[in-house]
């Protein structure tokens, strides 16, 4: 942990320059205290995972006393939120390099959960390169309004952001299919695909 953003002393916001392990686990008196002969150490007052970890809901929430807002907005009623997912379902907080935010790993946490897509995927000749960026290149985890929890904007908004629709070359594959009158998912698969564009196999 002392090589994570968590554990930044001299930045205020973090959770060791205020009451450190204390901050996210609580007070956790009988943790502290020394085991009796042998006897097993107590658990901390709020534990974020294994067989005696603390509910989600309670554990999310001492998280979202510093992360609520921004991003985190739409969590309240998300699908993950919903199905009970811990935030530390997903994120490694002990560590330096956070699987979720390092692009690389992002998918793999992703696809631990979301099996028949990573293998879906894993299996496409043509792969979508945003995918390949991490699965919040599209997709916002913690909620979104627009449907799939997508970023910002719906399809096709969101896919003309990367695809300029104005461009000669795209305008002219799209000439009897104009962007903005239908779903490019209607055509393609934004995964991924045995087909070139990525157009769907069916």
């Amino acid at each position: 942990i002392l090589k994570s953003k968590h554990a930044t002393v001299a930045d205020p916001r973090t959770p060791f320059a205020d009451q450190a392990c204390v901050t996210c686990h609580g007070a956790s008196e009988a943790h502290v205290r020394k085991a009796e002969d042998g006897a097993e150490r107590a658990a901390p007052d709020i534990v974020y995972d294994g067989p005696q970890a603390t509910p989600a809901a309670t554990a999310n929430g001492v998280c979202m006393t510093c992360h609520e807002g921004g991003l985190r907005m739409h969590w309240q009623g998300s699908a993950h939120e919903f199905q009970g997912e811990a935030c530390t379902s997903c994120h490694d907080v002990h560590t330096g390099r956070d699987p979720v935010l390092a692009k690389d790993t992002q998918s793999d946490v992703c696809f631990t959960c979301h099996k028949d897509l990573g293998e879906g995927i894993a299996k496409a000749k043509f792969k979508h390169s945003p995918v390949e960026q991490g699965c919040t290149s599209c997709h916002d985890a913690h909620g979104s309004a627009q449907a799939g929890s997508l970023l910002k904007t719906a399809v096709p908004a969101l896919c003309v952001a990367c695809h300029q629709a104005d461009t000669p070359a795209f305008l002219a594959r799209h000439m009897k299919y104009p962007v903005g009158k239908a779903d490019c998912t209607s055509c393609h698969d934004p995964h991924g695909s045995n087909q070139a564009a990525l157009l769907l196999d069916t």
